[in-house]
């Protein structure tokens, strides 16, 4: 019945919520993707993860909720362990941001992407100016700090002290020791590739820059983690190798990523759409 009704399970709503708070935009916009393709209403979804947080919040305000939220003994137990993972402030700031979705959503042509925008901006706290957003960017201000402590010395960086400065020395990137034709033909008629693409795909994809990795996969960088979420969703990497096909008459495996914080496209690859220019150009001469 619930998939009649387009409606969304609780177990689904769960993994979102766990997605959400460890703020992985990836994971999140995958199961949206996920949900689309089983035919789930995004208008329900965001009235039944409303709900969900709705209940959350109660079992957290009080001990006395089984009335209220007409469950059973077993499935209140799971959603107290569920309230314990996120605080009240964040429950209401999630709650206020869904209500606006679910009124937005009534009258938009574009309810995917409003959705999927919806669940950056609450992975990325950062990205709002209202007050109930400060302890939210505070706490992921402070999971970034944790990370950063706690992530093991990287093997390929070598750092250089003088004079009480820190210089960091990145290994020169390297291409794979011959480009394929296939790569080449792709990187050469990429900007038709580009243009060919679905609106919200294409803004995407103008910013994006192309290595290539080994066995000549193609490696499509994007700028930030939200743009590499967007673009590296399993429909989108399959509409790129659709158009690519078409346009070249090559079957290409791609891989997304993005630059890393804190080093530049230059410090981990090589543009292989200027290394293809810059051949180019040697011949004519």
């Amino acid at each position: 019945m619930l998939e009649v009704l387009g409606a969304v399970d609780a177990d689904v709503l769960g993994r979102l919520l766990e997605q959400l708070l460890a703020r992985d935009v990836k994971k999140v916009i995958e199961t949206v993707d996920e949900l689309v393709m089983q035919g789930r209403e995004l208008s329900q979804l965001s009235a039944d993860f409303t709900w969900y947080l709705r209940n959350l919040l109660l079992v957290k305000s009080s001990e006395e909720m089984e009335d209220v939220l007409d469950v059973s003994t077993e499935n209140l137990e799971r959603i107290k362990e569920e309230a314990k993972r996120i605080e009240t402030d964040e429950l209401i700031r999630y709650i206020r941001i869904f209500s606006d979705l679910s009124n937005q959503l009534k009258y938009a042509t574009q309810k995917r992407v409003l959705t999927e925008v919806t669940f950056i901006r609450l992975c990325r706290p950062q990205m709002e100016v209202k007050t109930d957003t400060i302890l939210s960017r505070i706490r992921a201000l402070e999971d970034e700090v944790k990370k950063k402590l706690a992530a093991p010395p990287e093997g390929q960086r070598t750092v250089y002290v003088q004079n009480t400065e820190k210089e960091e020395i990145h290994p020169k990137p390297k291409l794979p020791k011959a480009l394929s034709e296939d790569v080449r033909a792709v990187a050469a008629n990429f900007g038709q590739i580009r243009e060919a693409a679905p609106a919200g795909l294409r803004q995407y994809l103008k910013k994006a820059r192309l290595s290539a990795g080994e066995n000549n996969h193609l490696i499509i960088v994007l700028e930030d983690e939200v743009s590499a979420g967007f673009v590296g969703t399993e429909e989108h990497k399959n509409e790129i190798k659709r158009i690519i096909a078409e346009k070249t008459g090559k079957e290409m495996d791609i891989d997304v990523r993005q630059v890393e914080n804190g080093r530049t496209f230059e410090d981990s690859y090589v543009d292989i759409e200027e290394v293809i220019h810059m051949e180019i150009t040697e011949e004519e001469e």
